[in-house]
């Protein structure tokens, strides 16, 4: 999931992609709940973002809600955080 976070953060997605076993884990992990509120994409799924506007992220589990123009801020904090 890291590497797909990252790999949308940094837009380089079809460099990722270029991989059989990455596109894989790619489809895969963009299509989990977590990722449900918080991506968009045009006319591919391969060109996914991440959605700064509009309504914040509510986590419930957590009682946690990020407000939208931090989305990749946050996602970018767990992504360091993880790499500890």
């Amino acid at each position: 999931m890291l590497d797909v976070l990252e790999c949308i953060l940094n837009e380089n997605q079809y460099i990722y992609l270029k991989d059989r076993d990455n596109y894989i884990n790619y489809l895969i992990m963009v299509n989990m709940s977590f990722f449900k509120d918080i991506l968009e994409w045009g006319g591919s799924i391969t060109g996914a973002w991440f959605d700064c506007y509009g309504s914040d992220l509510e986590l419930n589990r957590i009682q946690l809600t990020i407000p939208k123009d931090k989305i990749k801020y946050f996602i970018r904090q767990i992504v360091n955080w993880a790499k500890i």
